[in-house]
């Protein structure tokens, strides 16, 4: 447990350094901790990441989006890892996989979610896409457009630091 909360500490200070906010990990250690306090403290399983995204904004006032940013970027790093690792679970046991329907059919949706992630990734991070003016018009039409856009640039936002979110990937699996 001291291991995994290390890592997911680690992960979030390497997005922190990629958008520019030089914290030392041992300034990230313990508003990891406040946001696992919150987590465990107020009902559902963000309130910890928006009271942590909410000091980091308060200390960083002129890096805000960059800040909340990096919240949100480790939840969707966290999120794909894990599914990444669900599926690699299958790939090495197809002969279960196959023989089970009710399991073949999990797997089936959980390589859609992969995809689609995936793809909505590759999007986001791309300057070409972005650059389109159809996006634009796309992420306003959609539901919650406004919403819709702003997550887009939060992730889009990272388009100059792969490194980083690579990085993080990697410690995700891990």
């Amino acid at each position: 447990l001291g291991f995994n909360i290390f890592i997911v500490t680690v992960r979030w200070w390497v997005l922190l350094r990629g958008r520019g906010l030089n914290l030392y990990l041992r300034e990230a250690v313990p508003l990891q901790f406040i946001g696992m306090f919150f987590n465990f403290a107020l009902p559902g399983s963000v309130s910890g990441d928006l009271v942590k995204g909410y000091i980091l904004v308060k200390e960083n006032p002129n890096k805000k989006m960059a800040a909340a940013s990096t919240v949100l970027m480790d939840r969707v790093i966290g999120l794909y890892a894990m599914i990444f690792l669900a599926l690699a679970g299958a790939a090495f046991h197809l002969d279960i996989v196959f023989s089970n329907k009710p399991l073949l059919a999990f797997v089936v949706i959980v390589v859609s979610i992969f995809s689609g992630i995936t793809v909505f990734l590759a999007m986001a991070l791309s300057k070409t896409v972005r650059g389109f003016k159809g996006t634009d018009l796309l992420l306003k039409k959609l539901p919650f457009g406004g919403f819709v856009e702003k997550v887009y640039d939060t992730i889009h936002s990272y388009r100059s630091s792969l490194k980083a979110v690579a990085q993080a990937f990697v410690l995700s699996v891990l």
